[in-house]
């Protein structure tokens, strides 16, 4: 090759022969990717699905969690109902007042503050099972991924699909 001219800039001769070289390495590539294609093309892939809601409707780790979740909603609920109670209590006591009547509006008051109380427990135990039910879910949910993954690491299987697809409602089911 010619060396650049004394400006410090490549000759045409030299830019020219870059070219063809940059020619060759692009060729080379192609030739390497094609054969690395061919190769993968005559060695299968192995592919297993798993079926997410026949794993959850079989696994008794996720019923344990269902059932642990269930009878913390009914400790909710019977909170609840201790609540609702004490409201009506309280209601009962006001209407032993006259509006006009002396301790009817320390009454009302109590009234209010225990409606409140109500409502706050209410929306707590709203928000406590919503975050239970979505944790066991996650749970359950990075358990089997966890599982499907030493499995197929065991037998060699280099794709693995997990179906998570909800079966079709009718129309009419008021659920999500």
């Amino acid at each position: 090759m010619t060396s650049p001219t004394s400006t410090g800039i490549p000759s045409m001769h030299t830019l020219s022969a870059l070219r063809s070289h940059r020619g060759v390495v692009i060729t080379a590539l192609l030739v390497l990717g094609a054969l690395l294609a061919f190769r993968s093309v005559n060695s299968p892939t192995t592919v297993a699905v798993v079926d997410l809601e026949a794993i959850y409707d079989n696994l008794n780790e996720h019923k344990d969690a269902e059932a642990r979740l269930s009878a913390m909603v009914d400790e909710l609920a019977s909170e609840l109902q201790k609540r609702e109670q004490e409201v009506k209590m309280v209601q009962l006591e006001l209407q032993a007042f006259s509006p006009q009547g002396q301790g009817f509006v320390e009454t009302q008051a109590k009234v209010e503050a225990a409606i409140g109380r109500f409502r706050a427990y209410q929306e707590f135990a709203k928000i406590k099972t919503e975050r239970e039910s979505e944790r066991l879910l996650k749970e359950t949910y990075d358990r089997v991924k966890l599982a499907c993954a030493a499995i197929a690491r065991e037998q060699g299987i280099q794709l693995v699909l997990l179906d998570d697809a909800t079966p079709q409602f009718a129309p009419t089911d008021p659920r999500p």
